[in-house]
Order: structure tokens, then C-alpha cells, then sequence
């Protein structure tokens, strides 16, 4: 379920919609949190879609000057933040949080939030 829900935020309508995204990634960081299911390769590839997904998606917003969109863009981070958590939690592997840390930093320095 989660996989499907991962990949579902890469639809083009859904890329368009700040609200359905942060409703979904929530969706997928309150799924992994009640899961019983345990490291999977499909967990790790969710992992790595989530890390690209929310690149790609912060990096669309990345010049705006929209208020509203600066707004969106830091809830949709910190959903993304959770979620990423959340399913590190079930690899059960801590390098796997701190390099989903590392990742996030890294390839989006332009996000104040974080520094």
C-alpha cells in the first residue's frame, strides 16, 4: 500500500496540488508508523523514490516569492522529514535515518529551515 501511494505522487495531476501531496505523504508517514511490516527491498525503494520525489518537488518551488507557496512548501518538508523517518523506523538500520538526513540536507541547501 505504501509503495502505491508513493507512487502516486508522482502523477502529474497530483504534482499540481500542494494539498493532495501533503495529505498523501501524511497518509504514507501515519501507514508506516501503524505497520507491523518489517525491512523490505520494497521499504528501501520507498525510501529512495520519497528522497527524490520531495527534491524534485521542492526544487519546482525553489524561486518562488509566493508567501503561500514558501507556506506549502515547509509543510510539505516536514511531512516529507516524517515520513522518511517513519519508514526508516521499519528498516530498522540506523545509517538508513542518518543517510536520509544526509540525502535531505545535502541535495537541498537552498531550504534556511534546515541550516
Amino acid at each position: 500500500m505504501i509503495s502505491v501511494l508513493v507512487k502516486h505522487l508522482e502523477h502529474k495531476a497530483i504534482l499540481e496540488q500542494p494539498e493532495m501531496q501533503l495529505s498523501i505523504v501524511e497518509v504514507i508517514a501515519a501507514l508506516a508508523e501503524q505497520s507491523r511490516a518489517q525491512a523490505s527491498a520494497a521499504t528501501m525503494v520507498a525510501i529512495s523514490d520519497l528522497v527524490r520525489h520531495m527534491k524534485k518537488t521542492l526544487h519546482l518551488a525553489l524561486g518562488s516569492k509566493d508567501l503561500e507557496v514558501v507556506k506549502w512548501n515547509d509543510k510539505l518538508r516536514k511531512a516529507f522529514d516524517e515520513c522518511i523517518t517513519q519508514l526508516s523506523k521499519k528498516v530498522n538500520f540506523p545509517p538508513i535515518e542518518t543517510l536520509s538526513v544526509i540525502f535531505t540536507c545535502c541535495s537541498l541547501p537552498f531550504l534556511p529551515l534546515l541550516i
